[in-house]
């Protein structure tokens, strides 16, 4: 008779995205908790898994909760994106008084905030450290053994060291991860994926997966991947096969033999292969040779952008005529290209956007992406940017927002909701339907299918409440608060004067202050030295000051409300994302701190801000920071010290 385990019967867990996005119709699941199922089964455990994104829409939630209450234990696979629908998951199981473990990238960098919604937290890969933990909660004691988990001793949190990366010799001698454990789930002639190399050596600033699956490319040997292959091909007949690796072409030899295994193998999915590459493997005219061939359908490659400031900002290793070569020569070899952008980099304006559709276009890309920066925990960015500390502020921390089509940072040299807008607008350029049918009359049905789905996702997310409101939300943030109203009168009557009250570190500004106002209509008066430092010390010292503010401000003849707008003090304010107007009291103007903390990046957004009070349109407002203010967060370093 079979052991009965503690936990004979698991569930594990990937929930949906609740965000729309392009690709939302193409399904794809993750391999992580697949193969982790599969192990167990092995190990004698009645297993399922729930990929919710790859459920028929004839299943209810209800029918979901029916099956995980049904559970004796629930395991949660954590994406950032979706960490808030995992967490729902598992707090509403543990209230059910099923246990629950979580993994996943997310977890993994957050196991502090992942263990209040569960009783364990899996960090890093698992695939040997997960069946030990099944094996101890058999046993009932010896958690302080396990390597990479995060677990409840009493009333403390403890964090076991972390696991070392498995090596190539265990992803060797895993089993195939079994697709038939998904519940309610059908792969037959669909899209397969497998995951036979991990890690990559290049870690771009904006990526998670270096600091996550390591920098040393670990494998699954040629021949083993081309019986996996095979296994999936007889049982599914899939008509598309993912290489679900980062850099396909990283170990060239090894790939070249997969490559020559298929041919041989006549292994020939409907539409064919895909994997992501780097773009160099178009040096190498045999390994083209063999992707045309092997019937590969295109290349996925992570081009990031076409600003080369960005390219060297980022650490992609790359120049932009380096991408254009690429296109062609994976073309003339007959292979499409999906090329991949990122959007949204200190170094990138609007004009990056709209530059990025006109090089997809003009370069016949098949299909294309454009990402908005989102640093994500784990990445470079995250750590080094000050995001983790918070001395770089971001606009939101609700998890499902870091989706790559929700503006989450302000860039140094536009708006938030600049970039969000010229990303979205720029994905709904490149994905009409005019180019749709413009593939289906060449008889490309596949592209076809693949454009009038964007299109239509593209729509659905503009008119999705939530996505608007979200871009309302940034628009708004840079119009004046109601605390402003008589600041807005007195403009409207004509007034449109501010006093810059300099502080030593804005003095060399001077000239590009009169430039911006002026383009707004607004007149400058630059104070005297005194008057900026007084002022700087900030919102909770005005009232110890007041005397001394209005006293400076009546020997300059800039005391009354009726004859300045705002005064508007450049310093250096932290971590402060918004400004917000000071009534210093009397007939005195009202005041606003201009931040111009380097770290914090957002002088920018707050030129805007204030802008907005003597113009409505908010773009303009960017256009003409652009303009005049474009290079003065770089005058204004010593500031930020």
């Amino acid at each position: 008779m079979a052991q009965r385990h503690r936990y004979q019967r698991v569930v594990f867990m990937e929930p949906m995205s609740t965000h729309i996005h392009v690709y939302s119709s193409v399904h794809i699941p993750r391999i992580g908790s697949i193969l982790l199922s599969t192990l167990l089964r092995d190990k004698g455990y009645d297993v399922s898994v729930i990929v919710e994104d790859m459920l028929p829409r004839k299943i209810s939630s209800a029918m979901v909760w029916d099956e995980i209450r049904q559970a004796d234990l629930l395991c949660v696979s954590s994406i950032t994106p979706t960490v808030q629908r995992c967490y729902e998951f598992c707090d509403r199981a543990r209230e059910a008084g099923i246990p629950v473990i979580i993994g996943g990238t997310h977890a993994s960098y957050f196991p502090d905030e992942a263990i209040c919604h569960a009783d364990w937290v899996m960090r890093g890969e698992c695939d040997e450290t997960f069946p030990l933990l099944m094996d101890t909660l058999d046993a009932g004691a010896g958690f302080d053994a396990i390597l990479g988990l995060t677990w409840r001793d009493g009333g403390e949190v403890r964090h076991n060291p972390d696991q070392k990366l498995p090596p190539s010799c265990v992803l060797e001698a895993n089993p195939y991860p079994d697709f038939d454990l998904m519940w309610k789930g059908n792969l037959h002639k669909g899209v397969i994926s497998i995951a036979v190399a991990r890690g990559c050596p290049f870690d771009c600033s904006f990526c998670s997966v270096t600091k996550f699956n390591g920098a040393a490319v670990r494998t699954v040997s040629a021949g083993r991947t081309l019986d996996m292959i095979e296994y999936y091909w007889n049982r599914y007949h899939p008509h598309y096969v993912f290489f679900a690796e980062d850099i396909f072409n990283q170990m060239k030899h090894r790939a070249k033999e997969i490559m020559r295994g298929l041919i041989q193998r006549r292994i020939r999915p409907t539409i064919g292969f895909g994997a992501q590459m780097r773009h160099e493997v178009v040096k190498d005219k045999e390994f083209l040779e063999l992707l045309h061939a092997a019937k590969f359908d295109r290349a996925m490659i992570g081009f990031e952008s076409v600003n080369q400031e960005s390219l060297d900002l980022c650490g992609k290793r790359e120049s932009v005529e380096n991408i254009q070569y690429a296109i062609n020569e994976f073309h003339r070899h007959k292979i499409k290209v999906h090329g991949m952008f990122v959007g949204g980099f200190d170094t990138d304006t609007p004009d990056t956007f709209r530059d990025t559709v006109k090089f997809a276009k003009k370069n016949s890309l098949d299909s294309f992406q454009i990402m908005l920066l989102t640093p994500l925990p784990g990445t470079r960015d995250w750590h080094t940017e000050g995001y983790d500390d918070g001395s770089r502020p971001l606009l939101t921390h609700e998890w499902s927002k870091y989706d790559g089509h929700h503006a989450v940072l302000v860039p140094k040299r536009m708006t938030a909701y600049e970039a969000n807008l010229q990303a979205l607008k720029a994905m709904r350029k490149f994905y009409t339907l005019p180019r749709a049918f413009g593939r289906l009359i060449k008889g490309d049905w596949v592209e076809f299918i693949l454009r009038a789905e964007a299109n239509m996702l593209i729509r659905k997310w503009f008119k999705t409440p939530a996505n608007r409101q979200y871009l309302d939300m940034l628009k708004n943030q840079l119009k004046p608060s109601a605390a402003d109203a008589q600041a807005l009168r007195l403009a409207a009557a004509g007034v449109r004067r501010v006093i810059i009250a300099h502080t030593h570190a804005s003095l060399p500004l001077k000239d590009k202050f009169e430039k911006f106002f002026n383009e707004l209509g607004v007149r400058v008066e630059h104070s005297r030295e005194g008057l900026g430092e007084l002022l700087a010390q900030g919102q909770v010292k005005v009232g110890e000051t007041r005397g001394k503010i209005l006293e400076f401000l009546a020997d300059h003849r800039l005391f009354h409300r009726d004859k300045t707008d705002l005064i508007v003090v450049p310093a250096d304010c932290g971590n402060e994302m918004n400004i917000n107007a000071v009534d210093i009291g009397g007939e005195a103007p009202l005041m606003v701190r201009l931040n111009i903390n380097r770290k914090a990046s957002v002088f920018g957004q707050q030129c805007v801000q204030i802008a907005t009070r003597f113009t409505s349109d908010v773009l303009l407002a960017a256009d003409a920071f652009r303009r005049t203010l474009f290079d003065a967060q770089q005058a204004l370093a010593p500031a930020a010290q």
